[in-house]
């Protein structure tokens, strides 16, 4: 099954998704629901981002102030400037303790990627 993002326009812009026989399957809530990377969509409520399922539901909550999309199995969060990693089960592999590089390299050399 394919997935639509639609966007409402206004001065308040939002965002749901649709699967491809137009059944809606979040609501109009979103600013950003990005592609499914792994089985996942970044997605951003307010100002903080989280994670959603192809079916709509939330996956890991939309706590955080930012956060990047799934690479082999990480995705890199980020909160008051410092940056950690999280896995698809939103569980913390790397605490939010350092900078993008540093994470960048300890995922390298502890997961490959």
């Amino acid at each position: 099954d394919s997935l639509i993002v639609l966007t409402t326009g206004g001065k308040r812009t939002s965002q749901a998704l649709f699967n491809n026989r137009g059944v809606q399957l979040t609501d109009f809530v979103y600013i950003v629901i990005d592609k499914f990377y792994e089985g996942l969509a970044k997605a951003r409520i307010g100002d903080k981002f989280g994670f959603i399922y192809p079916n709509g539901k939330i996956a890991i909550p939309i706590s955080f102030e930012y956060c990047e999309v799934f690479k082999n199995g990480h995705a890199k969060k980020k909160k008051k400037e410092k940056w950690g990693a999280i896995d698809k089960k939103g569980n913390i592999i790397l605490k939010t303790n350092y900078t993008h590089d540093e994470v960048e390299k300890i995922l390298k050399e502890k997961y490959g990627s």
